[in-house]
C-alpha cells in the first residue's frame, strides 16, 4: 500500500499536457497515486469523524473519449461502489490548486430534502463554515463563492436549484493554491482532515436527508 508523501509540481503539471492519451498517462503515473494514498490514509479517520464506515473512490475518467479532464479526485462516500449517488467528501487537483470539499452532486439521492434542511439550518451553517471557504453549485466549476460573501438570496437560489433542477449540485469547501499544497507534503493530509472536520455539518445534514 502507497504511504501518502504529498502532492508535487510535477503533479499538478500533468493538466498542461494538451492530449487525452498523455494526459491520461500523466493523471495515473502521478497525482492518481496519490490520490489513492490519501483516500486509504483518511478512511479510518473520516470513519470516526462521521460515525460510520466511508470508502474512499479514485477517479478513473473511464468516459473520456475526446477532451482531456481538467481536474482529477478522489471521494469518500457510505457506498462501496460508488459516491455520486450520495453525499460525500472529496479532494481533488486542478493545475492551479487543490480543492477539500463536501455536499451532494446531481445524482445524490436526497437533495430537496438536504435543499430544505440547509434554509432551516442556515444559522448554524452560517457559523459553522469558516469565511474563507466556497460554495459551488457547479462543481465542475471550481470558482464558487465565498462563504462570507453568500447572501440569503444566494442560499435561496442554490437550495431552489437543489429541489427544481436534476443538474445542481451543492459542494462546499476550501481551495488550497498548488504552492502551498507542495510546501505542506505529507502534512496535506492533516489539513485535509481539519477541513472536514469544519465541514461535518454540511456532510451530517445531507446524510441525514437520505431516503432509508
Amino acid at each position: 500500500m502507497l504511504t501518502f508523501s504529498g502532492f508535487t509540481d510535477q503533479d499538478f503539471d500533468v493538466f498542461a499536457i494538451p492530449t487525452l492519451e498523455g494526459r491520461m498517462e500523466g493523471i495515473k503515473t502521478g497525482p492518481r497515486l496519490m490520490l489513492e494514498a490519501l483516500g486509504q490514509a483518511l478512511s479510518n479517520p473520516l470513519a470516526k469523524l462521521t460515525g460510520h464506515p466511508l470508502y474512499p473512490i479514485t477517479a478513473k475518467h473511464a468516459r473520456r473519449k475526446v477532451n482531456p479532464p481538467k481536474d482529477t479526485w478522489v471521494a469518500w462516500s457510505a457506498n462501496k461502489r460508488g459516491y455520486k449517488m450520495l453525499p460525500h467528501f472529496q479532494v481533488g487537483l486542478w493545475q492551479s490548486h487543490a480543492f477539500i470539499q463536501a455536499g451532494v452532486i446531481y445524482e445524490a439521492r436526497g437533495r430537496a430534502e438536504f435543499a430544505r434542511a440547509l434554509l432551516t439550518n442556515l444559522d448554524s451553517i452560517r457559523a459553522a463554515i469558516p469565511d474563507h471557504y466556497r460554495w459551488l453549485e457547479d462543481y465542475t466549476n471550481p470558482v464558487g463563492i465565498r462563504h462570507v460573501e453568500m447572501t440569503q438570496v444566494d442560499f435561496q437560489r442554490i437550495a431552489d436549484r437543489l429541489i427544481n433542477r436534476k443538474e445542481a449540485d451543492c459542494m462546499v469547501g476550501l481551495s488550497v493554491d498548488r504552492a502551498d499544497v507542495v510546501r505542506l507534503g505529507p502534512s496535506f493530509a492533516d489539513t485535509t482532515l481539519e477541513v472536514m472536520r469544519r465541514l461535518l455539518p454540511i456532510y451530517q445534514l445531507a446524510t441525514a436527508a437520505v431516503p432509508a
